[in-house]
């Protein structure tokens, strides 16, 4: 990897942890009730999405969203607009990665807000690479849901690409 890479990277990564860091202050500091008590209602709307995402099926993570929702993956550049391109993207996703464990980590709950922190690991292929050609891969992420009537309006996905494609 070039020093250029390692730099970007590395401002890449110091922004995220700036990012999160702000938002975890936000919604320690807001008046927002934030905790780690995770109703059943929050817990099924997570366990239906991480079911939904590693199995590859775009059309239930879309329902899992309001008609008008936005999905944004920083790490790509990625914005989608819309429960129709939520699917589209989802289904890009699992193109690319093979998921072979799943495991939840801390999970932050405001008002509206959720903040799950994830570790994925499984196999991934680089885009523009043969599918078939497949690396392995383990990443933390980061998912920041905002859910409305038990469906999710907003998600953005933080993680490191050059772990998770590599």
């Amino acid at each position: 990897m070039s020093s250029r890479s390692r730099l970007v990277l590395g401002l890449g990564m110091t922004l995220l942890m700036v990012v999160a860091g702000v938002f975890g202050w936000w919604l320690g500091s807001s008046g927002s009730d934030s905790n780690t008590e995770v109703s059943p209602e929050i817990e099924s709307i997570l366990d239906r999405f991480d079911e939904a995402w590693h199995a590859g099926d775009a059309v239930a993570v879309a329902s899992l969203y309001t008609e008008n929702a936005t999905y944004e993956e920083p790490a790509l550049a990625n914005i989608a607009r819309g429960r129709s391109s939520i699917a589209i993207r989802a289904g890009l996703a699992t193109m690319y990665v093979d998921f072979a464990e799943s495991e939840r980590g801390a999970v932050l709950v405001g008002d509206d807000v959720v903040i799950a922190e994830t570790t994925w690991s499984g196999m991934s292929s680089v885009a523009g690479r043969d599918p078939d050609d497949r690396t392995p891969f383990e990443t933390t992420t980061v998912w920041v849901h905002e859910i409305e009537d038990g469906l999710i309006t907003k998600s953005i996905l933080y993680y490191d690409p050059y772990e998770m494609f590599n």
